[in-house]
């Protein structure tokens, strides 16, 4: 393949200094970016996950008896109540049954947002959504009883229960505490590994037989056309074959629904899945590549998949970002300093034959 591949390709994109700058400046920034996410959520997680964060506003102690507090960020408002009932109904339903809401205002310069940069940060990129719930996750504990967020832009309802089972109140007892924590987090690492090597096995699976359907109808079509023959049968024969994925694939992500709440997060975890397994099976020409881009990938994005598991309130998408850019640059990385090079040496190996 990559001697087919050399042949085909200009020899102006292996032996031209402009794309080996230009490959390099690439692997250079995509470092520096991952680098970057890395940081943004290394300091968003100790300060609004690890540490209480804006959780102070929220725990005023008016605040603590009040049937619904209200969170009104820059962006967005959210909704606290002990009664998931409380949170589904409207404004002129609560004020008829006489439910009072105590209001929380966050200011746009509020030191508990950090400073300038991370405020722009907060605003433009990340959200105030993961504030906003371990502020309110915060609030819960102090109070010891059940707890749920509504976002009112998205209407979306978070548990803090099934978000954070450590805080259950009947595990009150600081062993029962420590140890229902020392099973979530080994619950998380198997449940990654699990989802991991189910979602890498299926579309690895199905990539194989996509790419064997695809030779084996390439050569029918050869064979259908040298005889002169109609090819529109063996298309649609081919055609109706493949329907037999989409089963398969509409599997796989009811199948990360079942563990990933948000519906656009499971599915951009797919995506990137296939985008490994397409990366790995066509930038495996070198023995290193072939050893340690698989394994990078595997690595990257179970971090991520821990992190999930383990924090169902951090911040999720920052994290899958981050998981991102470490990928990109491992794929960059391995393309500049074995693939192309091996690429260069089969080219000149073959324009040598040739003048021969």
């Amino acid at each position: 393949m990559g001697s087919m591949m050399a042949r085909s390709t200009p020899r102006v994109l292996f032996h031209s200094s402009v794309v080996k700058h230009t490959v390099t400046a690439l692997e250079i920034a995509s470092a520096l970016q991952a680098l970057a996410c890395l940081a943004v959520l290394f300091s968003l997680h100790v300060r609004y996950v690890r540490r209480d964060g804006c959780a102070n506003h929220v725990l005023a102690p008016t605040n603590l008896g009040a049937p619904v507090v209200e969170l009104c960020t820059p962006a967005s408002r959210y909704r606290f109540s002990h009664e998931r009932g409380f949170l589904l109904l409207s404004d002129a339903s609560l004020r008829a049954l006489n439910v009072s809401i105590a209001t929380v205002r966050l200011h746009p310069d509020d030191t508990c947002l950090g400073d300038k940069l991370s405020r722009q940060v907060l605003h433009h990129f990340v959200g105030y959504d993961t504030i906003a719930v371990n502020a309110f996750a915060r609030l819960r504990r102090r109070t010891r009883r059940a707890g749920y967020v509504l976002a009112l832009g998205s209407r979306r309802v978070v548990n803090l229960a099934y978000a954070d089972p450590a805080l259950d109140t009947r595990f009150a007892h600081t062993a029962a505490r420590l140890s229902l924590r020392l099973l979530c987090k080994f619950g998380a690492v198997m449940t990654a590994v699990f989802i991991m090597c189910t979602t890498a096995a299926l579309v690895a699976f199905t990539l194989k037989e996509v790419q064997l359907r695809m030779i084996k109808l390439t050569m029918d079509l050869q064979a259908t056309m040298r005889s002169q023959q109609r090819y529109g049968r063996v298309v649609l024969r081919y055609a109706l074959d493949a329907l037999v994925f989409v089963p398969i694939v509409a599997g796989m992500l009811f199948f990360l629904f079942e563990f990933f709440d948000d519906q656009a997060l499971a599915f951009a975890v797919l995506c990137i899945a296939w985008l490994c397994e397409f990366a790995t099976s066509g930038s495996t020409r070198h023995w290193i590549s072939r050893l340690y881009l698989p394994r990078l990938f595997f690595c990257y994005f179970g971090g991520f998949h821990l992190y999930f598991f383990s924090f169902p309130l951090g911040f999720t998408w920052v994290a899958l970002a981050t998981a991102i850019a470490f990928m990109l640059h491992a794929a960059l990385t391995v393309w500049n300093h074995c693939e192309l090079p091996l690429l260069r040496r089969r080219d000149r190996s073959v324009h040598d034959r040739q003048w021969r």
